[in-house]
C-alpha cells in the first residue's frame, strides 16, 4: 500500500495550506475557539511559500500522483437553520474539475484511469 503525505501529492501545497489555515481559523472562531483547529491552522500557516497576493475567488487543489494530475475546486454545502442544532454540523464537501483536462479524466471510462 502506498502512503503519501499531502505536500508530496499536492502540487500547489503552499497555497492550499495557506487557505486551509484561513478556513480553519474561521471555523474555530465561529465555534468560540477550538484549540485543535487553532493548532492545525498554526501548523499550516507556517508552511513556507504562501501566496503574497490573493489569487482569486477559488484556489484549486492540484493533486499529482505519477503522471496523473488532477486540478479540483471544492465547495462546502452546510445544512440546517439556527434553530436546528442537529443539522448545524452537517456539511457536504463537493469537488469539481478546475480545468478541461481534469474533467476529461474524471469523465473517462473506468479503464482509462488504470
Amino acid at each position: 500500500m502506498l502512503t503519501y503525505h499531502l505536500p508530496e501529492v499536492i502540487e500547489n501545497w503552499p497555497a492550499v495550506a495557506h487557505y486551509a489555515a484561513m478556513r480553519l481559523r474561521t471555523e474555530s472562531a465561529a465555534q468560540g475557539g477550538v484549540a485543535a483547529l487553532d493548532r492545525v491552522a498554526d501548523h499550516l500557516a507556517a508552511v513556507p511559500g504562501a501566496p503574497q497576493q490573493p489569487t482569486g475567488p477559488v484556489v484549486p487543489t492540484i493533486y499529482r500522483a505519477g503522471p496523473l494530475r488532477l486540478s479540483l475546486i471544492a465547495t462546502i454545502a452546510q445544512f440546517g437553520t439556527p434553530e436546528d442544532l442537529m443539522l448545524d454540523d452537517l456539511r457536504i464537501e463537493l469537488y469539481f474539475p478546475a480545468d478541461t483536462v481534469t474533467a476529461d479524466i474524471l469523465n473517462a471510462p473506468e479503464n482509462m484511469l488504470t
